[in-house]
């Protein structure tokens, strides 16, 4: 998908009046969705999700959220993760929960297009919201809100453990 992706943009031509954007922030997502059975209008449309595709945790949740579409069953939000019920203690659990979030966002995002498979958009919405309440809390806790190098710092390490993991289709 992700060759027919790039032929697509290359001599795909809207005329002066029209500009197609930019297709290189899909091109990760497209990785993510070369080996699973859907048609080129369903990858398509969710190169475009913004599903999480630099982080272990978030690469997997997404690679799963995929998987349910391509399998045409309903996908719960139980199904890919829980949500802690206390605030984070930790950097890389406030970043581990700020991962959940833009699932979250995927999820909500993914529910508008494919309703019959993303099922729980209020659920979600919901989520969503206490997601954004612990992150706020965690914060203030960690006194993280005046100094973000201590995140960025655990950011660059998931991402450099990223490439150590195998894709789901492996």
């Amino acid at each position: 998908f992700t060759e027919i992706l790039s032929l697509f943009e290359i001599t795909c031509d809207l005329g002066q009046d029209l500009c197609l954007g930019d297709m290189g922030t899909g091109r990760g997502t497209c990785v993510l969705l070369n080996d699973l059975q859907l048609s080129i209008a369903d990858k398509y449309m969710m190169s475009f999700a913004p599903l999480v595709e630099r982080d272990i945790i978030g690469e997997k949740i997404c690679a799963n959220m995929v998987s349910y579409h391509a399998e045409d069953k309903e996908c719960r939000i139980s199904d890919l993760f829980t949500l802690p019920t206390a605030p984070p203690t930790s950097p890389d659990a406030l970043v581990t929960l700020e991962i959940y979030h833009k699932c979250l966002m995927a999820y909500l995002w993914l529910s508008y297009k494919f309703p019959a498979t993303y099922v729980e958009q209020q659920v979600a919405q919901e989520a969503k919201e206490k997601c954004e309440d612990l992150i706020e809390q965690g914060l203030i806790h960690l006194k993280l809100d005046s100094n973000p190098s201590v995140l960025n710092q655990v950011y660059k390490k998931r991402r450099k453990n990223l490439a150590k993991i195998p894709t789901p289709s492996e």
